[in-house]
């Protein structure tokens, strides 16, 4: 089964990104995970079917400290399934977080 045209408009989509932003709240005030973060996206391509996101940026927790982050992302393109697979890449490419 070909891919669809959504799945190739989102593909296209993940092939351009540079910039990443995102705020998280928590009801748990004490876990530290309220807060906003922003930064870079540096995108690898590993063929046709497989992009790497490469991320590094600053997470502000909501009483103002700042830390710096960084994490890998893989995106693989499951054409026969008309899927996308994204595997966090915390323990590395070998020992994917699906």
């Amino acid at each position: 089964m070909a891919p669809s045209s959504d799945l190739n408009f989102v593909w296209q989509r993940l092939s351009s990104v540079g910039m990443l932003r995102f705020t998280a709240i928590s009801p748990d005030l004490v876990s530290g995970w309220n807060g906003d973060g922003s930064g870079s996206v540096t995108v690898e391509r590993e063929g046709s079917e497989v992009i790497e996101f490469h991320e590094s940026g600053t997470w502000t927790t909501s009483d103002g400290k700042e830390l710096k982050f960084s994490n890998v992302y893989r995106w693989t393109q499951l054409s026969m399934e008309n899927r996308i697979r994204l595997d966090h890449l915390r323990f590395g490419p070998l020992h994917p977080v699906y």
